[in-house]
C-alpha cells in the first residue's frame, strides 16, 4: 500500500493562492513526513495580494497512510492602512 502527501496554500474563501505542492508520491504506508516548513509567515498569492499564514487544515507531520494526505495552509488577506499626519 502507497500513499501521497500534498501541501495547498489557499485564502479564507478556499481559492488557491499559490500551487499545489505533492510533497511525496506514492510512498509505503507508514513513511514519516513532516511538511511544516512549506507553511509561510506572509506570501505572495498568484493574484498579487500579500496574505498571512492564519491556520493549518490536516496533519502537518504524521506517516504516510494509505491514499492522498492534503496539508492545507490557509492565508489571510493583509490589508493595507493609511495612518495620516496632520502638522500645524
Amino acid at each position: 500500500m502507497k500513499g501521497s502527501v500534498v501541501v495547498k496554500h489557499v485564502n479564507e474563501s478556499g481559492q488557491a493562492i499559490k500551487s499545489s505542492e505533492t510533497v511525496m508520491s506514492e510512498e509505503p504506508v507508514g513513511t514519516a513526513y513532516d511538511v511544516t516548513g512549506k507553511k509561510e509567515a506572509t506570501l505572495t498569492g498568484t493574484d498579487g495580494k500579500t496574505y498571512r499564514y492564519k491556520s493549518t487544515t490536516g496533519s502537518p507531520s504524521g506517516q504516510v497512510t494509505e491514499g492522498t494526505t492534503v496539508v492545507t495552509y490557509v492565508y489571510e488577506a493583509v490589508k493595507g492602512s493609511v495612518v495620516v499626519k496632520i502638522r500645524q
